[in-house]
């Protein structure tokens, strides 16, 4: 069998391999041999959502992508918060929406009545419920970091097992012998799986599967880059995203471009702030906030460049969306971003945190001629096609989640 056969959407080949996915090497009769018969029938994917933003997306575009593999995949989404919002396209799974704790761990105990047969892909914020009511029935537990553990900023977890509410802890503030107790952890990139072992105790198991996103757009070479080029910003305006970097490193550029335009596309609690920047620098009439929007492909197809600040990224969505569309990107070379760009091949990366650095770079791009533009775009492209495609990420799951039934 080849790989497009068993990767080629709507096959039958592509929905029967992975529903038969088995390990049949240890001795018959014995209780390992008998995991070892077991085939994933159901996947429980679980997500607390507290925004709209790439982490959301990012789960319902694999439990889609699992439910085309003919897996029955269930969501149980908590919408936590005044920001949070329900699943979008739930009509391609099942969906479990729920508001409070107590929902919660109800919606997902009933959800795990399947034990044998059924696989948690589980999420940094909600692992501890997820395992304890999961190890009850000797249900194994894939956790995923949808992001990247740094030493000394916090992120939002369900901190204890029995509690209701979200609290900010920084990496060494969790409990990691209860942490580590899960079956794996999974990082959305290297950074962010080596970020997870920096923590676990000895024994403790994390693997890397890079997020998906969906192939669209036209081949980058049949596109025309714009005269004078346009940037572009994309996500939430949030201190670590460091969007300020990105204004203030354009507005540099624009002493030596006088033409060039950025567009900032997202919105959040930097938004009035920023923007009162922008006037200070008197770039007003160059760089446009557009705040949240609910098609953000859209922009990416009217800009020439990405521009991304954040250096800490799990993952970097945007860096791929709009690679997949042909848009070459400008990122900090650290966290994934460092990783899902090629320096000089599919993109160009900057020191982290060096406004120079990124205004040469932005200068760069708006100089690059049209042929130099179509290279790095279509070669972005093509990469983004091989390495961050919806049906690899869907396939590297359902292995984890066989290799995860077989065990003893």
């Amino acid at each position: 069998m080849t790989f497009s056969e068993f990767a080629e959407p709507g096959s039958n080949i592509r929905r029967s391999a992975f529903q038969e996915l088995s390990v049949k090497s240890a001795p018959a009769g014995s209780s390992s041999h008998m995991r070892s018969q077991l085939r994933v029938r159901r996947i429980v994917l679980t997500w607390l959502c507290t925004s709209a933003g790439g982490a959301e997306r990012s789960v319902v575009d694999l439990a889609i992508e699992l439910q085309r593999f003919g897996v029955d995949t269930q969501v149980i989404w908590w919408s936590y918060g005044p920001n949070a919002h329900p699943p979008g396209n739930s009509s391609a799974f099942n969906a479990a929406a729920v508001e409070k704790a107590a929902d919660y761990r109800r919606a997902l105990e009933n959800a795990l009545d399947h034990a044998g047969d059924t696989v948690v892909i589980s999420n940094h914020r909600t692992a501890l419920i997820d395992h304890e009511i999961a190890r009850a029935l000797d249900i194994p537990v894939a956790v995923v970091l949808r992001g990247l553990f740094v030493s000394d900023q916090r992120m939002r977890f369900i901190a204890r097992a029995y509690d209701s509410e979200l609290s900010a802890q920084l990496p060494a503030e969790l409990n990691w012998k209860e942490f580590g107790a899960v079956d794996t952890w999974v990082g959305i990139s290297r950074a962010s799986s080596d970020s997870v072992r920096e923590y676990l105790e000895p024994g403790g198991r994390a693997e890397t599967i890079y997020n998906g996103v969906q192939v669209v757009g036209p081949d980058a070479a049949a596109l025309v880059p714009r005269v004078p080029r346009r940037f572009l910003a994309l996500g939430r305006l949030e201190p670590w995203k460091e969007v300020d970097l990105v204004l203030r490193a354009f507005g540099a550029a624009c002493a030596e471009h006088s033409d060039i335009t950025l567009d900032v596309v997202g919105g959040g609690p930097l938004l009035a702030e920023y923007t009162d920047l922008v006037r200070e620098m008197g770039l007003d009439q160059r760089i446009s906030f557009h705040g949240f929007q609910t098609e953000p492909e859209q922009w990416i197809y009217q800009s020439d460049v990405l521009v991304h600040g954040a250096p800490v990224e799990g993952f970097g969505r945007v860096v791929a969306e709009a690679a997949v569309r042909g848009r070459p990107a400008i990122v900090p070379a650290a966290g994934a971003t460092g990783e899902i760009v090629i320096n000089g091949i599919t993109g160009m990366t900057y020191r982290p945190a060096d406004d120079a650095a990124l205004a040469t770079r932005i200068s760069e791009a708006a100089s690059w001629p049209s042929q130099e533009w179509s290279r790095l775009g279509l070669n972005a492209q093509t990469f983004s096609r091989a390495a961050f495609s919806m049906e690899r990420a869907g396939a590297e799951y359902l292995i984890l989640c066989s290799s995860l039934l077989s065990r003893p």
